[in-house]
């Protein structure tokens, strides 16, 4: 029991955004495929019975807390969109942190312990990499109050939406990202009429480096650099959110037979949402291999025997098709009328009988 106590495994936890149980093959999605997340449930404990907040600010303060987000009087959040202003009226770093401060409507009391700063007093080095939390804009006096020694990411939630952003932030620093020009991280437009899909998947201008591959590799190298202390690892990525974007030659699905079915036969506009389903199952895909790089990590730097790593999301709601006849045959007039002018979903009419379900899961909330 004593060398037990004394035991301080690593603590990876794996945190996608926007990311539903049904596009998960170990939860029975048959169509895109998630290898690397079903070999840790495999090899794991799979859970079929955790609840978040439908909206990522208060799922990540319940996780950082300990605590629901159903008090009274508890949902509130900082506005996003700070840093996204403080980049187009050029603002310095130390004017920013001064903003940010007096604009937060979440404040930590005094009392209030946090997740990361719980396991730095218990000897661990703690690193946090992806969608910073806390609110929708946070700052780096915050996040050394809730615990963290390294970080990397994005601190403005509603730039998180953009997969191209200028610069990231490191430990207070601002990370230049090579070839991007677009302040607000280059937040596609959600347009489903005809060929806007397409024209916008063409148009790479000031997008050239991919944020998410950034954050992975600096999360490597933070294992790499503490592989010989005790540590801790919040993996945010802001994969799979939406509006959807991936560098062109990593849309895996695009064209994908399967995906592009699911919306022949809807009305109007709705037919063009398939473009941006195969982006979105390709980020799900991109999310799978960036766990697949996280485990061949741990295992290179010969750790697996002493790493704990978990996998969840802050929320999510989609359901995919599958590969059944009834799939194969396309939507039915019930399910072709779920798709409202303006959204796209992914639904199942097996999976959401199977769960109960009703009404569609848009594949992310405006």
């Amino acid at each position: 029991m004593a060398s037990a106590a004394a035991f301080k495994p690593n603590i990876i936890f794996i945190y996608a955004d926007d990311l539903g149980m049904g596009m998960l093959g170990c939860y029975g999605q048959e169509i895109v495929k998630t290898p690397n997340i079903d070999r840790l449930a495999s090899q794991g404990i799979m859970f079929t019975r955790c609840y978040s907040s439908q909206y990522c600010c208060p799922a990540r303060a319940s996780l950082l807390m300990g605590v629901h987000d159903s008090h009274s009087h508890s949902y509130t959040q900082t506005a996003g969109a700070l840093v996204i202003t403080a980049e187009r009226k050029g603002w310095s770093n130390e004017q920013l942190e001064e903003k940010a401060a007096r604009a937060a409507r979440i404040k930590a009391a005094e009392g209030e312990v946090f997740l990361p700063e719980l396991l730095k007093k218990a000897g661990y080095v703690t690193g946090q990499f992806g969608k910073l939390e806390w609110g929708f804009t946070t700052w780096h006096g915050e996040l050394k109050r809730h615990g963290w020694d390294r970080y990397v990411g994005y601190m403005d939630h509603q730039r998180a939406h953009g997969f191209y952003p200028s610069f990231l932030w490191k430990d207070g620093e601002r990370l230049p990202l090579k070839g991007n020009t677009h302040a607000d991280g280059g937040k596609t437009p959600e347009d489903y009429s005809p060929g806007a899909t397409e024209k916008r998947r063409g148009n790479r201008e000031g997008k050239v480096t991919y944020a998410p591959d950034v954050m992975l590799a600096e999360t490597l190298r933070f294992m790499e650099e503490n592989q010989n202390k005790p540590m801790f690892i919040f993996f945010s990525t802001n994969l799979p959110h939406g509006p959807v974007d991936i560098p062109p030659e990593e849309n895996t699905y695009a064209g994908s037979p399967s995906i592009r079915q699911a919306y022949g036969n809807a009305s109007g506009t709705n037919r063009e949402c398939a473009g941006a389903a195969e982006e979105y199952a390709s980020m799900v895909d991109k999310l799978d291999r960036q766990v697949g790089a996280i485990v061949d990590q741990v295992r290179k730097l010969g750790l697996d025997k002493r790493t704990i790593i978990i996998f969840s999301s802050d929320n999510g709601h989609e359901l995919y098709y599958r590969t059944d006849k009834a799939a194969a045959a396309g939507p039915t007039a019930t399910e072709a009328s779920w798709t409202a002018p303006g959204n796209c979903w992914m639904f199942s009419a097996a999976a959401a009988a199977a769960l109960g379900q009703t009404t569609p899961w848009p594949i992310w909330p405006d």
